[in-house]
Formats: C-alpha cells, structure tokens, sequence
C-alpha cells in the first residue's frame, strides 16, 4: 500500500495519514516523542514527516530499495534531543 497510516491502539482510531511514497511502504518509525516519523519502501524513498501535521519534511531518494528505517536517539528525552 503507498499510504501510510498511524492507528491508535487503545480504539482503533487513525491518528494520521500520511501520502507520498509511489510503492509500497514496508517501513515506519515514530520519534519517542512522537513529534516526527521516518518511512521508507519499494519506491526506493526515505521519508521524514511531522507527526502531528502529516507534513512532509525530507525526502532521500536511494539507489536501491529500503526494507527498514529506525530512530536514534531523536525525540526520546536523551542528549540527542
């Protein structure tokens, strides 16, 4: 699927979704603060978005696909922040 969307757990609710990528998205992570996201997929693209605004921040476009994007230490309280 080429759109991707956040769900709350505790009710099934979409918190946001989030259209840009051209292929299937076979990656997300959210910040520990939950202020950004990172997507990635079979449309060889990396994504960061604003969580809140379902906003498009960055794109990275790569030579191959990507099968996973992870934060680190972004958005989680430490000294990266």
């Amino acid at each position: 699927d080429k759109l991707v969307c956040v769900w709350s757990v505790p009710d099934g609710e979409c918190l946001g979704q989030y259209k840009g990528h051209t292929g299937a998205v076979w990656s997300c992570s959210v910040t520990g603060d939950s202020r950004w996201l990172v997507t990635c997929g079979a449309d060889q693209l990396v994504i960061v978005w604003e969580a809140k605004e379902s906003r498009e921040l960055a794109r990275v476009n790569l030579p191959g696909v990507a099968r996973g994007v992870e934060w680190a230490g972004i958005g989680s309280g430490g000294a990266a922040d």
